[in-house]
């Protein structure tokens, strides 16, 4: 079974207007652990308006996304969980990177899934320790613009492989605008989470080497 899964997804905008647009007509797609995917057009071909769907940012006008077999769209329980277990990160870290330290930026979604501050503290630094973060950058407020690619993916994605295979941690990485991703390390960390984790990838790009060079 397909980690990601999209079936016959169609969005319209605009659609009680007399000028509606398709942005995105009958696509289906499917995502395997650890798998790479990679979503190529120019500006305004609908990628941003497909991968949106998948942690339910938007609302298909039809079809469905099934995230290890289940429809996030169920009810607003899954599309809450939803957005736990398939992370976002967008071309330009810097309007997604809020905190004042990398510990603290990697553990917003922590604190907001509930957990108490010793779970939060050790998912944070096994996170860290995982893609090869030092630990000297967790505390540093300088060295926040030096690792801003690679903390903007260790920010969204699960501190321990074995929660991904169980299901209660992160499912799927969306690199959104992967030309964005020039940290070295930030690549790197794609590779070591789909083949370490079992992270399913799905990026977007104008070209098939700015895929290539997440691999």
């Amino acid at each position: 079974m397909a980690v990601l899964e999209v079936r016959h997804l169609t969005h319209l905008y605009g659609a009680k207007t007399n000028n509606p647009v398709y942005a995105v007509r009958d696509v289906s797609l499917r995502v395997e652990s650890g798998e790479l995917l990679g979503v190529i057009g120019h500006t305004g071909s609908g990628k941003s308006t497909l991968i949106q769907h998948f942690n339910a940012l938007l609302t298909p006008t039809e079809g469905e996304v099934l995230l290890d077999g289940e429809n996030i769209f169920k009810d607003k329980q899954t599309m809450r969980a939803a957005r736990f277990r398939v992370g976002m990160c967008f071309q330009y870290p810097e309007y997604q990177l809020f905190e004042e330290t990398v510990w603290k930026d990697i553990a917003f979604g922590p604190k907001n899934m509930g957990l108490d501050a010793q779970e939060i503290d050790r998912r944070v630094k096994e996170a860290a320790a995982f893609v090869g973060l030092p630990q000297a950058l967790l505390d540093d407020k300088s060295l926040m613009q030096e690792y801003m690619d690679d903390v903007s993916v260790r920010s969204l994605l699960p501190s321990r492989a074995a929660d991904v295979h169980k299901g209660v941690c992160g499912r799927v990485l969306v690199v959104a605008g992967s030309r964005g991703m020039t940290g070295a390390a930030a690549m790197a960390s794609t590779a070591v989470l789909r083949a370490g984790a079992g992270i399913a990838t799905v990026a977007t790009a104008d070209s098939v080497a700015d895929i290539l060079a997440l691999k």
